[in-house]
């Protein structure tokens, strides 16, 4: 390919390796179908590396075109959706660049990932993502996907027999319909703690006068979590009483309220609530102290995010709706090494004549 330069470094990775001559490729995608023909040719042989290398090349700037080229070729791969939503999970700040050039790319791309879920009747196919990957897939849809196209292929999940699949879905088409009926519903036929925590939470924004009455009924739950959303839920909608709740909680006898109660005020980020928290965090209990140690950090975050706001205005894009999930994941796994076969390299990764035979002997070196 005219411009590339032969790898002659022995410790040159395979990753690197495909990754340099896609990314070579890419940059001549309008100057004929060999660049074209050469990366589909890595997504066919060499798939599990070929979409590391992409995704990898999808967290920069790229050329609209060449973005778009990327994205729907990986969508088309067996398996990427899958990898989508591991990338999604282990690394949401390494994510979202990508994420923002795929739905960029492809509009229906919540409609694709959501027929990826478990299927309402039968078991699926060996492409249908379950359990961890599963609800991963729930919050990517959360994060890309507003309105409500979504309910009517997800809402089964919310029945799910997977308890924290039902619990998750129960959030996600809880936030899309706003519904206190539904709300009620799930709460009422469910022993669940975490499906009835997300049915609370899926009502924070409302402030009609039967959301407020619903949430008020739990602040009388055994749960800490349903407590803690259904006093935070009060908070946002403006009752006067979810304060003077928040402090209730902060003196609770249990050591997991006071936690919630920490929580929940870093979450209100109010500086009203600075004196409650400052006293959590001299609690007895090492969990309050760290929630409340959190909730202050929290605080001092939002406000720097506010300053900010007002000097540059509101950021826009996925990556800004991710920021605050990326605090919360996991280090990214490791992945096994994968080697290319020699046969590839020799006759895909070099287009020009000019260039095989310095490049072949770079090959075997």
């Amino acid at each position: 390919m005219n411009g590339v330069e032969a790898p002659g470094d022995k410790a040159l990775s395979d990753f690197a390796l495909v990754r340099n001559y896609v990314s070579v490729a890419l940059d001549q995608l309008n100057q004929g179908m060999v660049a074209v023909t050469a990366i589909h040719r890595f997504a066919q042989e060499v798939p599990h590396l070929f979409s590391r290398a992409a995704i990898s090349i999808l967290q920069q700037e790229l050329p609209p075109a060449s973005s778009r080229f990327l994205c729907l070729l990986l969508l088309e791969m067996p398996g990427f959706y899958g990898r989508l939503v591991r990338l999604s999970q282990h690394d949401v700040r390494r994510s979202a660049p990508v994420m923002t050039k795929m739905v960029q790319a492809e509009r229906l791309l919540d409609i694709k990932l959501a027929r990826h879920l478990p299927p309402r009747y039968g078991s699926g196919d060996r492409e249908t993502l379950r359990g961890k990957l599963a609800e991963g897939g729930l919050d990517v849809l959360d994060r890309i996907s507003d309105g409500r196209r979504l309910v009517p292929l997800i809402m089964h999940l919310a029945q799910s027999s997977d308890p924290r699949l039902s619990a998750k879905a129960t959030l996600v088409v809880g936030r899309r319909l706003q519904s206190v009926k539904w709300s009620k519903q799930a709460l009422e036929n469910s022993t669940d703690p975490r499906i009835r925590a997300n049915a609370i939470e899926a009502l924070w924004g409302l402030e009609s006068a039967d959301a407020r009455k619903l949430m008020a009924a739990c602040l009388r739950d055994g749960n800490n979590r349903v407590v803690g959303n259904a006093a935070l839920g009060l908070y946002l909608a403006g009752d006067e009483s979810a304060t003077r709740h928040l402090e209730q909680l902060a003196v609770e006898s249990e050591a997991r309220f006071r936690a919630t109660a920490a929580w929940a005020m870093g979450r209100a980020a109010d500086p009203e609530l600075l004196a409650p928290l400052s006293r959590l965090i001299k609690d007895d209990s090492p969990i309050v102290r760290i929630a409340a140690l959190r909730a202050v950090m929290g605080l001092r975050k939002a406000e720097l995010r506010r300053r900010a706001v007002e000097e540059n205005g509101p950021a826009e894009g996925i990556d800004e709706q991710l920021k605050d999930a990326a605090e919360r994941q996991p280090p990214p796994v490791e992945e096994p090494p994968v080697e290319v076969p020699r046969p590839l390299i020799e006759t895909v990764l070099h287009f020009d004549g000019r260039h095989h035979s310095a490049s072949s002997r770079a090959i075997s070196r």
